[in-house]
């Protein structure tokens, strides 16, 4: 697997056109303060159940999938209504954390994030 972080929109949208996957996951997730702190709960509690389950889901996945790990801004940022990743009508991202499967269309979102089964179900299906 691949590993990207990204932390705008445009630069999502632009890689999204010259990758070619065969399968890609972005996890959208509140961005993190100068000391490494989240300001979202539910990101917190999510995060490490998300890096757990790539991590052992990794061996059993095609080795060109692609997980992006998007970072939709400070709480102020994220809370503004014309926040680009929730006007962008190809993520229409409304909470989170939000992992999504791009081919598919399907969504964890918020608390589904933290539940490490489903988690790892969303992965390998």
């Amino acid at each position: 697997m691949k590993y990207i972080n990204l932390d705008n929109c445009e630069g999502l949208k632009m890689l999204l056109t010259v990758e070619k996957s065969p399968q890609v996951f972005i996890l959208f997730i509140a961005s993190k303060d100068s000391n490494g702190v989240s300001w979202c709960p539910d990101c917190v509690s999510a995060d490490p159940v998300i890096q757990k389950a790539v991590s052992d889901c990794d061996p059993k996945m095609d080795q060109e999938t692609l997980f992006i790990t998007a970072q939709v801004g400070a709480r102020d940022e994220w809370k503004n209504p014309n926040n680009s990743f929730r006007l962008d009508e190809t993520f229409k991202v409304d909470c989170v954390p939000t992992l999504l499967n791009i081919q598919k269309n399907q969504r964890l979102r918020e608390t589904e994030c933290a539940d490490r089964e489903k988690v790892e179900k969303f992965l390998l299906s």
